[in-house]
């Protein structure tokens, strides 16, 4: 079985720094760009990521898509 090489991305703390979140985004979609990562998979991966304050922000987000049926975010321009 052919194993995808591990990505390491950097951590988003959910600042309210709107330059803070464009450099890290700049920096993910670097990472996902050299390792050629499906468009389908970046959402999924770059959550991965969030610590803190992004992390409960997007568990309450993806809540509440659930809870009004809504569909999940499957690409980076739904975020």
């Amino acid at each position: 079985m052919l194993r995808e090489p591990k990505i390491d991305l950097p951590p988003h703390y959910g600042s309210t720094n709107i330059d803070d979140y464009l450099s890290w985004e700049m920096k993910v979609e670097q990472i996902f760009e050299s390792h050629q990562v499906d468009h389908e998979k970046r959402v999924t991966l770059a959550t991965l990521s969030f610590q803190d304050a992004a992390m409960t922000w997007w568990t309450t987000y993806t809540k509440d898509l659930n809870l009004h049926h809504n569909p999940p975010i499957n690409y980076w321009n739904e975020l």
